[in-house]
């Protein structure tokens, strides 16, 4: 009996060190594993710093493939290149993940790509579906506003005013009227309108004086008062643009057309839209899906870049570039940035980036034997 109860103790205790034993090894598996995922999506964090897009995305894709993170689905998405395959996984996106965060940004980016490409009949459909699932936030008001926009693309002014109606009757629409007011001027200008158009365009002025889009108000109502042949208003206005928007592409424009004596010409120049997303809520989900996640760890990669220029306006900043470009300097790019003081939006034309100071030096000698003034900046992007 005592042998047997032996016997038995030791099995039992064989039974429990080969559980142990089996659980130690899986847990060393699953660690490496884990060290192996998390190596990937640091391979491919370094590569897209570098700029390396192509080798970034092989990371990238290697990695959703033992997790199916919904970050790195969208940064795949944002890295892809041909427009079919981008529209077909954004649409893998909203069907994979439907109750997502990121569902509302995922949709709108779609609809901008849409919009971008003037695909109008896919972009107005997808801003449709938007609007209707995003009432009460800033999805929703943005929504509006390019579907009244696309409208007015397509010359369907009367549906783009009624469009536009809805936003300015909507009290609790605190995000995008000045823009409202801009785009009811031009559809007024484009019908000849212009006593409808120096209204909107004014209250727009006088109203919002903050916002992005007064520069825009001031060149359309230069312009008007152009072709009105009214030229003190012209001049007044010309002044006010010039004082409060000195650097920007609007009053390049103005002081070239009064420097040519061209206040007669009949054609008004429209401004070409650059909408920027600045409404809190899409630039928060815009933030918070680039941030990635690698093994709770903080990924510091330290990088120099070159800057030639530091401007206020985004037209002023690419007809800068095309110049630079034009002395060679391929490698030139814009980046937009936002003033930690003043919350205003800026663009920096840089080159980099450099992961050493040597190299970065090493490019700044070369641009200075060229005349080209430049200063060293350390940047470090940190993906949490």
């Amino acid at each position: 009996m005592e042998k047997r109860y032996k016997k038995i103790i030791r099995c039992s205790l064989n039974i429990k060190f080969y559980f142990f034993l089996f659980f130690y090894l899986l847990l060393i598996k699953f660690n490496i594993f884990s060290d192996q995922t998390n190596d990937l999506l640091k391979n491919a964090l370094i590569y897209e710093n570098n700029g390396n897009y192509d080798k970034a995305l092989e990371y990238y894709q290697k990695y959703i493939k033992v997790n199916n993170d919904e970050k790195v689905f969208l940064k795949i998405i944002r890295l892809t290149q041909d427009y079919d395959e981008i529209v077909q996984k954004y649409n893998d996106f909203l069907i994979e993940f439907p109750v997502s965060r990121f569902r509302f940004i995922a949709r709108y980016e779609l609809a901008k790509i849409y919009l971008l490409n003037n695909n109008y009949k896919e972009a107005l459909k997808e801003f449709e579906k938007l609007k209707e699932f995003s009432r009460g936030n800033q999805y929703y008001y943005r929504s509006s506003y390019n579907i009244a926009n696309i409208h007015n693309k397509l010359k369907n002014y009367h549906e783009a005013i009624i469009e536009i109606d809805n936003l300015l009757s909507d009290d609790e629409n605190i995000y995008n009227k000045a823009e409202c007011f801009y785009l009811s001027a031009i559809i007024n200008i484009k019908n000849g309108n212009y006593k409808e158009a120096e209204k909107n365009l004014l209250f727009c002025i006088d109203n919002y004086s903050s916002s992005d889009i007064v520069a825009s108000c001031l060149f359309e109502l230069i312009t008007i008062y152009m072709k009105m042949n009214d030229i003190d208003n012209v001049n007044y206005y010309s002044d006010k643009l010039n004082k409060g928007f000195p650097d920007s592409f609007e009053n390049y424009i103005i002081k070239k057309k009064l420097k040519n004596n061209n206040t007669n010409d009949n054609e008004l120049i429209y401004y070409n839209e650059n909408e920027l997303i600045n409404d809190n809520r899409i630039r928060s989900d815009l933030k918070l899906s680039l941030e990635i996640d690698s093994s709770n760890e903080l990924i510091n990669l330290k990088s120099y870049y070159l800057q030639l220029s530091y401007l206020s306006n985004y037209e002023n900043a690419k007809i800068l570039l095309d110049s630079y470009r034009l002395k060679g300097l391929n490698d030139i790019f814009i980046s937009r940035t936002e003033s930690a003081s003043s919350n205003k939006i800026f663009y920096r034309l840089l080159i980099g980036p450099y992961f050493n100071l040597k190299d970065a030096k090493k490019r700044k000698e070369e641009l200075d034997s060229k005349k080209i003034d430049s200063i060293i900046m350390e940047l470090v992007k940190s993906y949490e």
